[in-house]
């Protein structure tokens, strides 16, 4: 009996402090809901600007392929201007299938617009290599002498500063909101028609010959021929006996 009292004390005292813990405790409390992410709308597609890669040793070989093209337009150049001589740099956006998408002269020393305009076409008008993984830009030098022809006298920019102070409002209105230089190449002949008027007359004007002008991007490609038309009309130093070239930024 004794053993059995022991063991249900046992039991009673454990029954007992489970009494005296209090009231069970609260059930858990269940985690709110998580919010519904926000509805966010894809950002729209927008096309790649990312230029792609040409061939350059094929580039060259079709540049070099034109060349008799080149010297064509020069040829029909120097029937207007017998001493049309000069540098150009040509800047040629070319499409993804070889076309010529734009192109215009980043640099000119020709001071022929037609010449130029010549030039131009021949570089649009040819087949360039697909270039891969979008459109592609090539940069291309070309190079004219005088051959045997007695080339114009060089006059420095500054032999025609004072015509551009007073001359140049025309011209700059036609730059409208392209930024940038334009780089202007005018070959001036005498005014003069004989030495012994030159002489009683030695402040004679010079005529405006020709004019080639190579703008600061494709966007100023379209003011060129406006900006020709002006300086064709500036009143120019007269060059004395032989015809000059300068070249002025605008």
């Amino acid at each position: 009996m004794n053993r059995v009292v022991v063991v249900l004390g046992g039991i009673f005292s454990f029954a007992l402090l489970a009494a005296c813990g209090g009231a069970p405790p609260p059930p858990p409390v269940e985690a709110p809901p998580a919010p519904e992410p926000a509805h966010t709308e894809a950002p729209p597609l927008q096309a790649s600007q990312e230029l792609g890669s040409i061939d350059e040793l094929a580039t060259n070989r079709a540049f070099d392929a034109l060349q008799n093209q080149f010297l064509d337009c020069q040829k029909q150049g120097m029937q207007r201007v017998e001493f049309l001589a000069g540098d150009a740099k040509f800047f040629i956006r070319v499409a993804q299938d070889g076309s010529v998408k734009w192109a215009y002269l980043e640099d000119s020393t020709i001071g022929d617009r037609a010449t130029e305009k010549c030039m131009l076409q021949v570089v649009t008008s040819a087949h360039w290599p697909k270039p891969d993984g979008g459109e592609a830009e090539v940069q291309k030098s070309i190079s004219f002498d005088v051959g045997d022809a007695r080339p114009a006298v060089a006059w420095r920019s500054d032999k025609v500063s004072s015509v551009l102070a007073t001359e140049s409002n025309d011209a700059m209105q036609c730059k409208g909101k392209v930024r940038g230089v334009f780089k202007v190449t005018v070959y001036v002949e005498p005014g003069a028609a004989s030495e012994h008027h030159k002489k009683k007359h030695p402040h004679d004007q010079g005529k405006v010959l020709s004019v080639g002008v190579a703008p600061p991007s494709k966007d100023g490609e379209e003011k060129v021929d406006c900006i020709v038309d002006a300086v064709k009309d500036w009143k120019m130093p007269s060059p004395g006996g032989w015809a000059a070239k300068v070249t002025f930024s605008l």
